[in-house]
């Protein structure tokens, strides 16, 4: 303290004029505290101790002290309250019925005491093993209500295909034009035929003949009349595609009816899902694709394609004559099987569409492979 005091007389030893005012500012009380004034208006150097110096900083304090706080009142409490920026509050948060309430006390902005004092939230009490800092035991979360659960609603698979925007096709027929042509074609050989033999050995039979061979030559030609009408009703009512509209509600479906003939137009049908049966499930007549056996299929008719096309590059001469032989036995042989196809009850399922029975070709496209025709139809004679 004593260098620091040598310090302050070397500083005052710098004696300047100033002119008599009064000591308004903290600095002139300071330098008024370390220098002194002769009657010429000249700085006369004090000496002060320690404990001198630190009263006169300690008086400088307590003056700004009493310039911040004003006058004395009745209402300085309040009015010094208000000025500073901060104030101590005691809140007490609320809690459930039944539980001590617990006093918190903190130091925190005056903006934030309104949002302290009315809470918009329940709160309820979760105690903690490790107490916080604040020495506040007891933590206060907001019990906020349940989320409501929808229930689950079930969505089955004719309910997605309504909800759909465009339609959904499920069954797609192979062409059926040879078939069409050849029982027709047939049709009307046979028809003709039984006509023929009606009337040259019914009609108009020699009278040398005996009794019982116009009778024979009678059953002959109803036998051909039969014939001639199973063939013609084979290609009847044949579904050519079926597809999912979407409705929204219940499922309704489109189904179209090949024509028999070539100038009229094809028969198109909706109805519901549920007026639709089929005799028997279509997976138990459509064998499962094996992925093996169709690869093996699929390079056999690639080989055989390209066997065929090197044979025609290189027998040019005999080409129309092959093409015409392939055309006949495509129309006999192709034809007849197509017939016996039809014979078969498992190449073309009969099905109820309402009041028609019409066929099915499990040779077609179908979806799933037919497990959807399945779920959405119902099985069964009855």
């Amino acid at each position: 303290m004593s260098a620091f005091s040598r310090g302050l007389f070397l500083w005052a030893g710098c004696a300047r004029a100033f002119s008599a005012r009064t000591l308004d500012t903290p600095f002139e009380a300071i330098r008024s505290q370390f220098t002194a004034t002769s009657s010429n208006n000249f700085m006369i150097p004090r000496e002060f101790s320690s404990a001198s110096i630190l009263q006169a900083s300690k008086k400088i304090r307590a003056a700004q002290a009493k310039s911040l706080r004003g006058p004395k009142g009745p209402g300085q409490q309040a009015t010094n309250k208000q000025s500073s920026p901060f104030h101590k509050v005691t809140t007490k948060l609320p809690t459930m019925t039944g539980t001590p309430s617990s006093t918190l006390k903190a130091v925190v902005p005056l903006k934030t005491v309104a949002k302290i004092a009315a809470p918009t939230k329940v709160l309820t009490p979760l105690k903690t093993s490790t107490p916080l800092p604040s020495k506040v035991s007891t933590i206060y979360k907001a019990v906020l209500p349940a989320p409501a659960i929808l229930p689950a609603q079930y969505s089955t698979f004719a309910s997605t295909l309504a909800s759909k925007v465009t339609p959904t096709p499920l069954y797609e027929s192979p062409s059926h034009t040879q078939l069409i042509v050849t029982c027709t074609t047939l049709s009307i050989l046979l028809f003709l035929a039984g006509i023929s033999i009606y009337y040259e050995l019914v009609i108009n039979r020699p009278m040398e003949l005996p009794v019982f061979v116009p009778i024979t030559y009678i059953l002959i030609s109803f036998g051909l009349f039969a014939a001639a009408t199973w063939l013609g009703t084979r290609p009847i009512n044949l579904i050519k595609s079926i597809s999912a509209l979407p409705s929204g509600t219940s499922l309704n479906l489109e189904v179209i009816l090949r024509s028999r003939l070539p100038f009229f137009k094809d028969r198109k049908l909706q109805i519901p899902a549920s007026k639709i049966k089929l005799p028997r499930p279509i997976t138990a007549v459509v064998p499962k694709p094996d992925p093996a056996e169709q690869i093996a299929i699929r390079n056999s008719e690639r080989e055989k394609h390209a066997a065929d096309l090197a044979y025609e590059r290189s027998h040019v001469m005999t080409r129309p004559f092959r093409h015409g032989w392939q055309t006949i036995n495509k129309v006999t042989v192709g034809g007849w099987r197509l017939i016996r196809r039809t014979m078969n009850d498992g190449a073309f399922l009969k099905m109820q569409i309402g009041d028609q029975k019409c066929q099915l070709d499990t040779k077609g496209w179908m979806y799933e492979n037919g497990r959807a025709l399945d779920r959405l139809f119902s099985v069964g004679k009855n």
